[in-house]
């Protein structure tokens, strides 16, 4: 029985290293409903819809496209009023007024632009700031909370604007729930420009801020594999067990005897 003080030794040594270990305490972010990584195709991660391309292509991992031949998705299980979107993309020019998200249907001018620099929800609200620059990759998420009609846009984690959209311009209107990225609307036509997007993640609810610095930060949630202190104390658990039950077969063939 000379084993157990040693083992029990380890043992210490092993709560020790899985008390003292670092753990991050990271703000809960849900799962996305679609996501799009463009990994040399269209397609939905989790199986859904795929885009569909309006003349760009994939191109090491990202889909680049001119101007007006963005996306299109197409998902009836979309919420219409309470959502959050989540983009990776860059403008390789920048200028007037550059369709990000139509959710009209490309029935009306209203929706969500870059305008020079600076993020546009049309007509209601402009940043002011310079939140995106040409060439350069940009983390930007609009959510909306159908409840209370509250929009709120964030550029690389921090926010950019709110407002009340009591007008709905950011409802999904479509019959088929059809959403535009990078293509314009068909009443101005032009408002486009040239570019590429590496992801869109779409979730059916309005995130907050912190779940927002969250993923920028980090990027979604992974399961974590189990730490090197946990391991140990696996392992040690089943070493006690295998010497116990061997030990108590020694003893009833001892008593046999």
């Amino acid at each position: 029985m000379r084993l157990i003080p040693a083992i029990s030794l380890v043992i210490r040594l092993a709560l020790v290293a899985l008390v003292s270990s670092p753990v991050s305490a990271q703000t809960v972010v849900p799962t996305p409903v679609r996501e799009y990584l463009f990994s040399g195709n269209l397609a939905d991660a989790s199986g859904g819809p795929n885009m569909v391309a309006l003349g760009g292509g994939v191109i090491d991992e990202a889909y680049v496209f001119a101007a007006n031949q963005g996306l299109l998705l197409s998902d009836l299980s979309l919420d219409t009023g309470t959502y959050s979107f989540e983009l990776g993309f860059t403008f390789f020019t920048l200028g007037g007024y550059q369709k990000i998200i139509d959710f009209a249907n490309r029935a009306s001018d209203s929706g969500f632009y870059v305008l020079g620099n600076s993020l546009n929800f049309y007509p209601v609200v402009n940043t002011g700031l310079v939140d995106v620059r040409a060439n350069e990759a940009v983390h930007v998420m609009l959510t909306r909370d159908g409840a209370t009609s509250a929009v709120a846009v964030y550029v690389n984690g921090q926010l950019g604007f709110t407002f009340t959209d009591s007008g709905g311009r950011g409802e999904i209107s479509g019959a088929l729930r059809e959403i535009y990225f990078f293509t314009d609307d068909f009443p101005t036509g032009g408002e486009a420009g040239p570019g590429s997007v590496d992801f869109i993640r779409i979730y059916n609810q309005s995130l907050d801020a912190a779940q927002v610095s969250e993923l920028f930060t980090n990027g979604p949630v992974v399961v974590p594999e189990p730490s090197t202190a946990v391991l140990l104390l696996i392992g040690i658990g089943a070493l006690l067990g295998g010497r116990m039950l061997r030990n108590s077969r020694k003893m009833v063939g001892d008593s046999k005897s």
